[in-house]
């Protein structure tokens, strides 16, 4: 639509499943949709090209982000995998199966929404260079592309929600159904665990300048 007077720009994209998240582009040219059966479109916003599909994941998408640098889109959701895909093919550039960094406790079983593994929230550091994403119990950290390396787990006290990295990418804020979570992403040190919600909180965001973090509760 136009930004100015509402005017439909393109005509409807028929995605066949209901959609469940949508990402821009950096440069503005291209809107990524993810589906509630796993598929990714990417939508050309020029209405000039065709639209690009994959089956990038075997059940719904939960998460889904452009790197700020536009060199790839990352996705997650209720199979247990982070995908990083071609931001104008959809080609996987990776795909990494998240049960083999996550472990359940002895005794623990596993939930039966697949809570333990699936991924709810992405974010990107500025420089394209560190990925923090919910998943489950823990916040996991992938640093310099490294997907087939070990992610830094952050642990929490029950199903991490959201995550955020701050504008200069040195720190990370996520929450889980307690509590908020300050972290160092350079040292992997927890700096803070935030309290006082009555609720389950379900988001956290930096301000622009980094200095001060929200979260919210239902």
């Amino acid at each position: 639509f136009c930004a100015r007077s509402g005017r439909p720009l393109g005509e409807p994209i028929l995605a066949g499943s209901s959609i469940r998240k949508m990402a821009i582009s950096p440069d503005g040219r291209s809107c990524a949709l993810a589906t509630h059966l796993g598929e990714l479109l990417l939508v050309p916003l020029d209405g000039k090209s065709s639209v690009v599909r994959t089956n990038g994941h075997s059940d719904h998408v939960e998460a889904l982000a452009f790197a700020p640098d536009g060199g790839f889109l990352a996705s997650g959701g209720a199979d247990g995998h982070l995908r990083i895909s071609c931001p104008t093919s959809l080609v996987a550039l990776a795909d990494v199966d998240l049960h083999r960094w996550i472990h359940l406790k002895e005794g623990e079983v596993p939930s039966s929404y697949g809570q333990n593994w699936r991924v709810e929230g992405i974010a990107i550091s500025a420089d394209s260079k560190r990925l923090l994403a919910a998943v489950g119990d823990y916040a996991l950290l992938w640093k310099d592309g490294d997907w087939q390396g070990a992610p830094h787990l952050f642990a929490s006290r029950g199903f991490v929600r959201a995550a955020d990295v701050s504008p200069d990418g040195r720190y990370g804020a996520y929450v889980d159904i307690e509590d908020g979570h300050i972290v160092d992403l350079e040292t992997g040190r927890t700096l803070a665990i935030v309290e006082g919600h009555n609720d389950s909180l379900w988001q956290t965001k930096f301000n622009p300048q980094g200095n001060t973090f929200a979260t919210v509760s239902g």
